[in-house]
C-alpha cells in the first residue's frame, strides 16, 4: 500500500509538469513574414503584438494562426477564440481563413468561435480586417485583442493583439487610372502630399525610402479598390522623429506591379 501511494505521488509530480491544454496564438501582417508569438504563451500579448499603419477607409489585414501545442501527442483540444468588437466607427471583421473564408465576426465577438478539434501541432488559420472611418484623426489607433482558450484546461489562454494606426486621410476620386502611378505633389514638411493610382483592386503598400535604400516610413499597407488616392507624409520616420531635408523615394507596390517617385524634402 505504501509503495502504491509513493508511485501515485511520483506519477502526479511528473505528469503535472505536462499540459493537456496549450493554445498558441500567432500573428503576422502578410504571407511573407514570420509569425509573432510562436511558442509564446501569455495573457497580455507580450511579444505577440503586430502593428500596421493605414489611411482612413483603407483596411489593415492581420493574419492569425491558432495552434494546439499540448504536451501529449494524443491530446486533442478545441480552442475557443474571442475578439474585440468594432467601435467608434472602426470596422472589424474576422474570417476563418487567410484568404477568403467564412465571415465569423458574429461568433468571434459573441460567445466565441471554435477551431474544432485540433491534434497536437495542428492549427486553424484566420484573419482580422480593421478599417478606420473617414473621420478618424491622423495618429488615432484601434486595438484588437484575440484570446484563445483551451477546452481541456479553461485556465490556459493565449492572447495576440493587432494595433492599427491612422497615417492620414485617403481621398479617393471617381476616375479609374489606366495604369499604376505614384507622384509627390508637394514636398514641404510637415505636409508632403503623395498621390497614387491603381487600375484594379489590389493589395498595396506605399513606403518612403532614403537614398541608401533604407525604409524610412510605411504610409500604407492594405487593400485598395481601383481608383486614385492621396496620402500625406509628415516628414517623420517610424519612431515619429523628423528626418533631415534631402532626397527620398516613395515606392508603390501592388499586385499588378510597382512604381517609384522621387521627392526632395524641404524644411
Amino acid at each position: 500500500m505504501k509503495f502504491l501511494l509513493v508511485f501515485l505521488s511520483l506519477a502526479a509530480s511528473v505528469f503535472g509538469q505536462y499540459r493537456m491544454g496549450k493554445p498558441d496564438l500567432m500573428i503576422k501582417l502578410d504571407e511573407d513574414t514570420l509569425y509573432l508569438g510562436d511558442n509564446v504563451y501569455n495573457d497580455n500579448a507580450n511579444r505577440q503584438t503586430e502593428y500596421d499603419t493605414v489611411p482612413t477607409t483603407v483596411k489593415a489585414i492581420f493574419y492569425i494562426r491558432v495552434q494546439n501545442d499540448a504536451d501529449y501527442q494524443e491530446m486533442k483540444d478545441n480552442i475557443l477564440v474571442k475578439g474585440t468588437k468594432e467601435d467608434s466607427g472602426w470596422t472589424v471583421k474576422y474570417f476563418d481563413s487567410h484568404i477568403g473564408g467564412a465571415d465569423i465576426t458574429v461568433d468571434i465577438t459573441g460567445t466565441g468561435w471554435s477551431t474544432g478539434l485540433l491534434s497536437k501541432g495542428s492549427f486553424q488559420n484566420m484573419r482580422a480586417e480593421v478599417t478606420p472611418p473617414a473621420d478618424a484623426p491622423q495618429g488615432s489607433e484601434f486595438i484588437v485583442a484575440l484570446t484563445g482558450k483551451s477546452n481541456n484546461e479553461p485556465d490556459r489562454i493565449d492572447v495576440v493583439k493587432a494595433i492599427t494606426t491612422v497615417s492620414g486621410v485617403a481621398v479617393k476620386e471617381t476616375k479609374i487610372p489606366t495604369g499604376l502611378y505614384i507622384l509627390a505633389t508637394n514636398t514641404s514638411a510637415p505636409s508632403v502630399q503623395v498621390s497614387y493610382g491603381i487600375p484594379s483592386q489590389s493589395n498595396v503598400s506605399v513606403v518612403v525610402y532614403d537614398v541608401t535604400g533604407s525604409a524610412v516610413r510605411t504610409l500604407l499597407s492594405g487593400s485598395c479598390m481601383a481608383g486614385t488616392y492621396s496620402l500625406e507624409w509628415n516628414g517623420k520616420n517610424e519612431e515619429a522623429k523628423d528626418v533631415p531635408a534631402g532626397v527620398y523615394f516613395v515606392r508603390l507596390i501592388s499586385d499588378s506591379g510597382s512604381a517609384t517617385a522621387r521627392l526632395v524634402l524641404v524644411r
